[in-house]
């Protein structure tokens, strides 16, 4: 592999972005070797590894690699389901380990990629290949992973010769932006992602961000809803995240939230005056009969009905504490 960019410039034939080492990726061209053999054995799919292999061009030193699962989704094209399931293959399969919350400043619940199963296995593949190509890779692949085998290190750092080009501000700027750890991106259920998916990039990043915070108190019915009711009552870009965020934190379950609207409105209608609607006209044979008229009958009746309904709502709450 060339180590400086004179070299590159010769190989890609002078093209500009080819020849960058900066945002470049240097591997051992038995990858692709690697690759397809790990495929055809079924050892891990060639799209799960070409995920892993991705999330190694964020390995920048020492530390392990950390980009959002939601990043991932943008660069590949695919939702972000799609990359959950492919780290949760990488990691029952030992070629990653997940370690949340490594560093200092860091979310306790982020995860971070320990790639060094995946490195050495890699790194073991190449040095057999080399010996020979009729390599058992499964068997190679267990020897690995058990700990049986392992590549030679160098016993010093190799340190590749790069171009001391000053970078461009906005391409600085861009690298800084892309390398900045970012948050992992709460999986949602169907419903919601394809609610998600509706909206522009940036809506959907909002709402994602804001959503995730409560997921786990909110069913996908009274998430949906307040999605719309965020998108009906909020046109105002400046502040749409802040009334998103107001929102959903005074969110409640639809289904409670529609029982204490009811109980709000018999509430209402128990303590609301009966209004006098005109003099009765009471026949002179009935009159005879009824010598008193009661005056509360409406306002009793409401009262019976109010009660009864207060006692249903009762009984429901009861129902739902002891469900939970």
């Amino acid at each position: 592999m060339p180590q400086n960019k004179n070299t590159l410039q010769v190989i890609n034939n002078n093209i500009s972005v080819l020849s960058q080492i900066r945002k470049s990726y240097i591997t051992q061209n038995e990858i692709f070797a690697f690759l397809k053999r790990m495929n055809d054995r079924n050892l891990e799919s060639f799209n799960n590894l070409a995920i892993a292999f991705d999330i190694l061009t964020f390995k920048h030193d020492e530390r392990n690699p950390f980009p959002s699962h939601e990043l991932l989704a943008e660069r590949h094209d695919v939702q972000v389901r799609s990359i959950t399931n492919a780290v949760s293959s990488l990691v029952k399969k030992g070629l990653f380990i997940v370690e949340k919350g490594k560093y200092a400043g860091m979310d306790k619940r982020k995860n971070t990629y320990d790639v060094t199963p995946l490195l050495n296995l890699f790194a073991s593949f190449i040095e057999k290949f080399r010996e020979s190509y009729a390599l058992d890779l499964t068997e190679l692949y267990d020897e690995v992973l058990k700990g049986d085998y392992k590549p030679q290190v160098v016993p010093e750092q190799i340190e590749l010769e790069f171009d001391e080009e000053e970078k461009p501000q906005e391409e600085a700027a861009a690298e800084k932006e892309e390398e900045a750890p970012a948050e992992e991106a709460t999986v949602f259920s169907e419903t919601v992602q394809a609610e998600l998916d509706k909206l522009d990039s940036k809506k959907k990043r909002i709402f994602s961000e804001v959503i995730g915070k409560h997921v786990d108190r909110l069913d996908d019915t009274t998430i949906v809803f307040y999605i719309n009711r965020v998108l009906e009552k909020c046109n105002n870009e400046a502040t749409f995240k802040q009334f998103a965020t107001k929102c959903f934190d005074n969110a409640k379950l639809v289904e409670m939230k529609e029982e204490e609207d009811q109980f709000d409105r018999a509430k209402k209608a128990a303590t609301k005056p009966v209004k006098n609607k005109g003099k009765n006209i009471m026949p002179k044979w009935l009159n005879d009969e009824v010598t008193e008229t009661p005056k509360t009958e409406d306002t009793e009746k409401v009262s019976e009905e109010f009660n009864a309904l207060l006692e249903e709502l009762r009984k429901s709450k009861e129902i739902r504490k002891q469900a939970t």
